[in-house]
């Protein structure tokens, strides 16, 4: 049928619709329902997309970054050698930790993956990935206070 026939018809369904027949109204939603169902679909899976990311944003370790405050211009910058040093003093503090520990916060802060990712990868169960996190930084805390980190 050409698209001017299909608003023809579309436009009679209407009018019979109107006219509370409800075999138009049957007649049009079969007419219609191929294109609104794969609109429909489209939105729900993006809609479902959307609901993930704002829930994976939620549940990771890091907080989101304000990108007006990263990109601010407004200060001095910093000393490459002290940034150098910073990084060395946390490369030097995640060395200290267990490797299960250290391996939950790579992946949270490094590679962004949720606890329950992280368990999922790791297969392992997720309070086990929350106890590592929490007791890995608990010591890398402390091992950039300067505190001595134990091994156990």
């Amino acid at each position: 049928m050409s698209s001017a026939g299909a608003r023809e018809e579309t436009s009679a369904l209407i009018t019979r619709i109107a006219a509370g027949d409800r075999d138009a109204f049957s007649r049009f939603c079969d007419l219609l329902a191929p294109t609104e169902f794969g609109l429909v679909m489209r939105a729900k899976t993006r809609a479902i997309d959307r609901l993930r990311s704002i829930r994976r944003r939620d549940r990771t370790f890091v907080a989101p970054v304000d990108e007006s405050v990263a990109r601010s211009d407004d200060g001095p910058a910093e000393n490459p050698a002290v940034v150098a040093e910073d990084r060395s003093l946390v490369q030097t503090a995640l060395a200290q930790l267990p490797e299960p520990q250290r391996r939950v916060i790579e992946l949270a802060f490094f590679e962004g993956l949720t606890q329950s990712e992280i368990a999922t990868r790791l297969g392992e169960p997720l309070g086990t990935v929350l106890t590592r996190a929490r007791l890995g930084l608990e010591r890398l805390r402390g091992a950039l206070r300067g505190e001595r980190v134990s091994a156990t």
